[in-house]
């Protein structure tokens, strides 16, 4: 398979020349040999950003990936989804891979950002309807603090919430105390707590003790 320029939609600059005579030739070299024992990733040598869904890919290293995207975006720096695609691998990677280094992350940053801007043109300062207006500024109120004057009805309801709320933790937390059990209630009670009580519960309890109580002591006699 010959890799050549000619699908490609963008003209490419005589700035970006440079960078374009790297990228063909590290596509070429891919095609002419085969990798073995190493990590690969496929890599579309006609970015479908750009020309479309296409079958045209070439087999490349993890590094030689990142560096081909780097290259197409120094070969065609205006177009965005060139710039995002490279920041993604950027940003994924960095500060796991020892590969991305700091000054290629904050030139991918800002070709990322100034992308960005471009994306948000022609989408600000769209105009609301009145309706619009009115439930934005009503959000507003409510969220900013002191911008928003509740009714003597909110505040009404605000208390009877608190209070009820504080009724319900009061009842959980004290819910057990003071509780009157029946006979039948008891017996089984203190039937359950014997069966739990075994020899072997009272021994190991008794040993436990005995060994708090001697480091207790020890501790004692070895202070002046």
């Amino acid at each position: 398979m010959a890799i050549t320029t000619f699908y490609m939609p963008e003209t490419i600059t005589p700035n970006s020349a440079k960078w374009a005579r790297h990228y063909w030739k590290l596509c070429s070299r891919a095609v002419e040999r085969k990798l073995v024992d190493v990590f690969i990733e496929k890599h579309h040598v006609y970015p479908k950003c750009m020309v479309g869904d296409n079958n045209i890919t070439v087999e490349l290293t993890a590094k030689e990936h990142y560096l081909a995207h780097q290259l197409l975006v120094k070969m065609y720096p205006n177009n965005n989804k060139l710039v995002f695609a490279a920041f993604c691998m950027t940003n994924g990677n960095c500060g796991r891979n020892p590969r991305v280094k700091m000054r290629e992350y904050s030139w991918l940053k800002r070709k990322r950002a100034d992308a960005a801007r471009d994306a948000l043109k022609g989408k600000t300062g769209k105009p609301h309807t009145e309706e619009t207006k009115n439930r934005i500024r009503d959000t507003l109120k409510r969220t900013r603090p002191g911008g928003y004057v509740r009714s003597a009805e909110e505040i009404e309801n605000m208390k009877i919430g608190l209070a009820n709320s504080l009724k319900q933790k009061n009842k959980i937390c004290y819910s057990p105390l003071g509780t009157k059990h029946s006979e039948e209630t008891r017996l089984k009670m203190s039937i359950s707590r014997k069966k739990s009580i075994t020899p072997e519960y009272c021994k190991a309890q008794s040993e436990r003790m005995k060994r708090i109580w001697a480091e207790r002591s020890a501790e004692a006699a070895s202070c002046p």
